[in-house]
């Protein structure tokens, strides 16, 4: 999707207006691309920044703007590598920056990108965010804390190694920590004697200090008594009645265990210690998923107000960096955009609404590539996680399918959110183009667009009620988040959602007389599914 249709570029101009400089009165392609780059490395590089100095990152003031833009700069191809680890995509700028390179780079952190970081990405824990939203801070906390690049620059290792706080995060999403009922039989499931045992075996011996350092864990698999009783621990009605540091260090015994799992790209098991310093370092993010929730929580707007940091009254400990770059599909801004247009005066758009959807996008599409990643990382790990959604991921999309050696394999390409990205002409061409079945087969953006529709429809099945067990809905949802935009005018409405909607009701018709439905499972199947719920 060109980028100056997405509502980052529609109001690029009012973000780089205060700066002196002519270098951005006219954006070209290489600019935007580069920008862009600079954005995702800038995020990154906030988290291992976070790392580097064992405290998480409540605010960006003037002071710290230099000192974290050299930190990025100086460490910028690293970040792009381990950033883009599991893909094949190549940096705008060279391996070994220029002088001039290294200008650029800086002047565009420190000028636009912390900035915008700061004022949209910042925010403060309101303790009342759903579960939904909560496994999609956990995913990204995993992604983006997978690795401590700093290691390199302390050591002479050829490898980065795993942070020591990755098993941690990966610990709260595979036991499912938001979802107490279930957590208790997520944890007898995948901690097995036998399961932590073969971890033992496989891969790298441990060192004489990484085994003493286990030793009383291992010695207690050995007893049911004691293990079975460290396991109640975890059991809804007990869960709830510990204090936020007993569920931590109940929590970091199981990411011991975990970290057994991962050990071949950690450097040193025994670092982990006894959790304090990881608690006391990221205690920001820690605590948003240990404290009991209100009861009737549901709420997953994060986003509805610009946080007031002058004015109002906060704790630090409150704040914490959102783990993942929304400035191409910001819902509050797309929300204002729309209300601000006479163009849409009379189209009906919910901010609350767009949130909701960009995290069931976000969360679906992210948790496929945690898979990826942990395919890499811990085999058994990424069986897991496929193996709880089996019923959306294996039965119904078949996405994975069992191998010779019983463990799961792709069978699917995967899609990124620049893949489903849409521009003006692409919203002509579905509505000018008669369509055939086939023809989603292909690669293309329609294809594209109903395979994540079906894929949050399967994996975030809360969403089908949230838009009233309407796919068109879901549909017009997805172009509001996802569509094209300009600085004064409308480029979709009312009349051409409908057409779009026209298109996949004619699709959904011919669907109808399709013998092998399975064929289509991950573009019109569950979509064709929902259409006869909701008649």
């Amino acid at each position: 999707m060109p980028e100056q249709e997405t509502i980052f570029w529609v109001y690029f101009h009012d973000i780089v207006k205060k700066i002196k400089t002519d270098k951005f009165k006219k954006v070209d392609l290489l600019l935007r691309k580069k920008i862009n780059e600079i954005f995702e490395v800038t995020h990154y590089g906030l988290f291992q920044y976070q790392i580097l100095k064992d405290k998480s990152l409540t605010n960006i003031d003037d002071s710290s703007v230099s000192e974290i833009s050299n930190y990025i700069t100086n460490n910028y191809s690293r970040f792009f590598e381990y950033l883009n680890y599991n893909n094949s995509k190549t940096s705008m700028y060279s391996s070994k920056l220029s002088k001039i390179e290294i200008d650029e780079i800086s002047f565009i952190i420190e000028n636009i990108a912390l900035k915008y970081i700061a004022d949209n990405l910042l925010l403060i824990n309101n303790n009342n965010y759903n579960n939904d939203f909560l496994n999609l801070l956990l995913i990204e906390l995993s992604k983006m804390y997978r690795f401590d690049t700093n290691f390199l620059a302390r050591n002479n290792d050829k490898i980065v190694y795993h942070s020591l706080v990755y098993p941690l995060f990966l610990t709260m999403l595979i036991i499912d920590i938001t979802n107490e009922n279930q957590m208790f039989n997520n944890i007898k499931k995948i901690y097995t004697k036998q399961n932590i045992l073969n971890a033992l075996k496989v891969g790298r011996p441990l060192s004489s200090n990484e085994y003493n350092y286990f030793k009383s864990h291992i010695d207690i698999l050995e007893y049911d008594e004691e293990w079975n009783t460290f396991l109640l621990n975890f059991k809804n009605e007990n869960w709830v009645l510990h204090s936020i540091e007993k569920k931590y260090k109940l929590i970091f015994q199981l990411a011991k265990y975990t970290a057994l799992f991962l050990k071949d790209r950690i450097k040193s098991v025994w670092a982990l210690s006894d959790g304090e310093e990881i608690f006391d370092s990221f205690y920001n993010y820690i605590i948003l998923f240990l404290t009991n929730k209100p009861t009737g929580q549901t709420s997953t707007i994060y986003l509805t107000a610009k946080p007031d940091f002058i004015n109002k009254n906060y704790d630090e400990d409150d704040k914490f960096l959102l783990p993942f770059l929304i400035k191409d599909y910001n819902p509050i801004q797309i929300g204002h955009h729309i209300s601000s247009l006479k163009d849409y005066s009379k189209f009906v758009c919910d901010k609350d609404r767009i949130i909701d959807f960009l995290d069931a996008v976000l969360l679906s599409t992210n948790y496929i590539s945690l898979i990826d990643i942990l395919k890499v990382d811990s085999n058994y790990l990424a069986d897991f996680l496929i193996q709880r959604k089996k019923l959306a991921l294996v039965d119904t999309l078949f996405l994975y399918k069992l191998d010779d050696h019983n463990m799961y394999k792709k069978q699917y390409n995967s899609i990124s959110l620049e893949d489903i990205q849409i521009n003006q002409n692409v919203l002509k061409e579905i509505i000018k183009k008669d369509f055939r079945l086939e023809f989603l087969k292909t690669n293309n953006q329609l294809a594209n667009m109903l395979k994540t529709i079906s894929l949050i429809l399967s994996l975030v099945p809360s969403i089908a009620k949230r838009f009233n067990y309407s796919w068109e809905l879901i549909l017009k949802y997805f172009i509001i988040t996802f569509g094209p935009y300009k600085r004064k005018k409308a480029l979709y409405d009312k009349k051409t959602i409908n057409e779009v909607s026209y298109k996949i009701s004619k699709l959904l018709s011919n669907f109808k007389h399709v013998k092998n439905k399975e064929d289509y499972s991950q573009t019109l199947l569950i979509i064709y599914k929902l259409e006869n719920f909701k008649n």
